[in-house]
């Protein structure tokens, strides 16, 4: 598979690339399985590029030290779009965190309707049995106080 080239339609051009390297069941901007390929082509050419910076300084304090290094370089690049890992994963994760949030409210209405309808069959129960269970009251009363009578 490695060195074998195929072609794809960017714009009204037809390009052909190289295949320089493989991954297998690698998930792409979310944690859910993909169908289908994926093709991954770097920028080329192009006016920007994504740098990926690890550091223990806060976020403020990095962000003025690699822009103080791009014009250092004399790249001509300038620093936007800056943000954390834990605002990437968070947005990556958010359609899960919110498909959670709704299962879990449906599961909610679910048990209390249940919970509704429990109460509402033993109301209906007892309120039908009440007669029969005041003679059943009265029965057990009466046996009571002959049985006290007797002794």
């Amino acid at each position: 598979m490695l060195g074998r080239e195929f072609s794809h339609r960017y714009g009204n051009s037809q390009l052909r690339k190289v295949i320089v390297g493989c991954g297998i069941g690698c998930p792409l901007l979310r944690f859910a399985p993909q169908r289908g390929s994926i093709v991954y082509l770097p920028t080329e050419g192009s006016d920007g590029f994504t740098l990926y910076v690890r550091s223990p300084l806060p976020l403020g304090a990095l962000v003025r030290m690699v822009d103080r290094e791009t014009h250092a370089v004399g790249s001509g690049m300038r620093v936007r779009e800056v943000t954390t890992l834990e605002a990437i994963v968070g947005n990556t994760l958010l359609r899960e965190k919110l498909l959670a949030a709704v299962g879990g409210a449906f599961a909610f209405f679910g048990l209390l309707l249940g919970g509704i309808g429990l109460f509402g069959l033993l109301s209906y129960s007892v309120g039908r049995r009440t007669k029969e269970i005041g003679i059943r009251a009265a029965i057990r009363r009466a046996t009571k106080r002959s049985d006290l009578a007797r002794s």
